[in-house]
């Protein structure tokens, strides 16, 4: 979400254009197309959060648009926090691995302010089988790829043993509330999350 602000040319080309050429490909050859789309829309600015969340949010309207206009088969995939395995530290890595990564160099976690803003998290194990679901339901739907349980940054800094950490300043287009707005997607694909956060910590640390 915050590097949209500063590159917002990089993040249209990539976001809406790209998405339009593959929406078209689906279009014209009649394949299913799911799409990672982004629970930063449900800030209270919805997609006028930021860059990123207007692009997705437009990308998303068009989808189900396309799906009255031409027939088009859909689904439309909301992610939560994703976190996994394979760690390549980039400056937009999730928080989970960012504060692992610190944990074993024995570095503070770094806080965004002000450390009480709300997430789910949902490993990538999880959402794979979410979007696997998703693409075998025959008809075409929205759903919600993420844990009922919220946590606080400064809840998830309680995960690590004895760890320290330091506040840094918040980020622009950061959403405070990480609620899922809908649940039904666990009886509508038959699909619930396994992996819990702390177990994950627990086994990475």
């Amino acid at each position: 979400v915050a590097p949209s602000f500063s590159s917002i040319e990089q993040y249209h080309s990539s976001i809406v254009d790209g998405t339009f050429e593959v929406l078209q490909y689906c279009a014209k050859n009649n394949v299913k197309l799911v799409y990672g789309a982004s629970s930063s829309l449900f800030s209270p600015a919805g997609k006028y959060q930021s860059p990123y969340a207007f692009f997705k949010g437009t990308n998303a309207e068009l989808i189900e648009c396309y799906g009255r206009w031409y027939g088009l088969k859909y689904a439309i995939t909301f992610f939560y926090n994703t976190y996994g395995e394979h760690l390549n530290m980039t400056n937009v890595d999730s928080v989970i691995n960012i504060f692992i990564n610190q944990y074993k160099n024995e570095q503070p976690l770094t806080v965004t302010e002000p450390g009480t803003q709300t997430r789910c998290y949902t490993h990538i194990s999880d959402v794979v089988r979410g979007l696997i679901a998703a693409w075998k339901e025959p008809s075409n739907g929205v759903y919600h790829l993420g844990c009922p349980n919220l946590y606080s940054l400064l809840d998830v800094v309680k995960m690590f043993p004895g760890s320290d950490y330091v506040m840094v300043p918040g980020r622009p287009g950061d959403r405070h509330d990480g609620a899922i707005p809908d649940m039904g997607t666990v009886e509508r694909l038959n699909w619930a999350p396994h992996m819990q956060l702390q177990d994950y910590i627990d086994d990475n640390i």
